[in-house]
């Protein structure tokens, strides 16, 4: 074992999926301070120590964007596309929706949101959409199933999309992460999920989120150590799916939609625990654990999309780094 070892920075948000995937790399922390270490890395981490920096996922794309110091962080696809030079996907940690992903919900009872027969994207054209930010790939795909349709985006943290349309001060928001399985207990009306518009339309998984790495490690820390870090976060997933009651317990515990549920009144555990496993069965897939062809090829038909709408300049370079041959220890 080294006797100093490297620090790595592990950039990821607090939802549920994310937490359950990297607690084998870096310790269990306390949820109220995510500085405060109570539980060693369950993993050989080789040469390196991995520290954990939580945010909310439209900050880590403005991060990456301008200062790119985080050496491992979760990023939007769509907000990838804009640091490729910098930054490489791994093949595993990525969010994709198999038939499935963020919503577009309004207030309920209202006529325009619980009406049937239409196009959800017609009967959204002029209405003001909360949005968890314009680098989001949910943001990118809302724009897409619009198809030119005009609509005002009001960015606003993905928290606090729920209340702002339940309050009605927007028309519509765009729901992410653990609020795609929480609806109902939101107090909102679902009136198009963008994940089967896409899934629809291009007959390939949804590439939400994805694992970046910094493309210069080799350079600052030897030859091989993108390979090694790249084994280190296949062999966290899994673990924690070998652990998985523990790993869910565990993410339930800082995932702030989770938490605000159970804050409420009448909601059971058991009713709060079955929407986590759910949401983990989604977002900690097999193309989670690895990509693949098909990954990488959803990654690319999105950026391509992208491009076609004007919405990225063309030559975003897409690296997808292998973790098949795991990690030594």
């Amino acid at each position: 074992m080294p006797a100093s070892r490297i620090e790595l920075t592990l950039g990821h948000s607090p939802d549920a999926d994310d937490v359950f995937m990297w607690w084998p790399l870096t310790g269990m922390v306390d949820p109220a301070d995510w500085t405060r270490v109570t539980g060693r890395p369950e993993l050989d981490t080789d040469r390196f120590a991995f520290r954990p920096v939580v945010a909310d996922i439209q900050e880590f794309n403005l991060r990456a964007a301008r200062e790119g110091d985080l050496d491992v962080t979760a990023l939007s696809v769509f907000g990838y596309a804009h640091v490729a030079d910098r930054y490489a996907l791994t093949a595993c940690g990525g969010s994709f929706g198999e038939g499935y992903g963020p919503k577009v919900v309004g207030r309920r009872g209202a006529g325009w949101v619980e009406g049937t027969g239409s196009d959800p994207a017609e009967r959204l054209r002029d209405r003001t959409i909360a949005v968890p930010g314009t680098r989001t790939t949910a943001y990118l795909v809302l724009t897409l199933m619009m198809r030119g349709r005009a609509f005002r985006a009001v960015e606003m943290p993905f928290g606090q999309i729920a209340d702002a349309v339940r309050e009605g001060r927007v028309e519509a928001g765009v729901l992410i992460h653990e609020g795609q399985v929480t609806e109902d207990e939101l107090g909102v009306a679902v009136v198009a999920d963008l994940g089967a518009w896409w899934a629809e339309t291009t007959r390939l998984p949804l590439p939400l989120g994805g694992n970046a790495i910094r493309r210069d490690l080799d350079a600052r820390h030897g030859a091989g150590t993108i390979a090694t870090v790249a084994g280190l976060l296949r062999r966290s997933i899994d673990h924690a799916l070998r652990e998985r009651d523990r790993s869910t317990r565990y993410a339930m515990a800082f995932s702030p939609t989770f938490r605000a549920l159970a804050a409420q009144a009448g909601l059971s555990a058991e009713r709060l625990r079955a929407r986590a496993d759910r949401y983990i069965d989604m977002y900690v897939s097999g193309l989670t654990i690895d990509c693949g062809a098909r990954g990488e090829a959803a990654v690319r038909e999105l950026l391509s999309l992208a491009r076609r709408v004007g919405m990225l300049p063309a030559g975003a370079r897409v690296d997808v780094i292998p973790s098949g041959v795991p990690a030594a220890g």
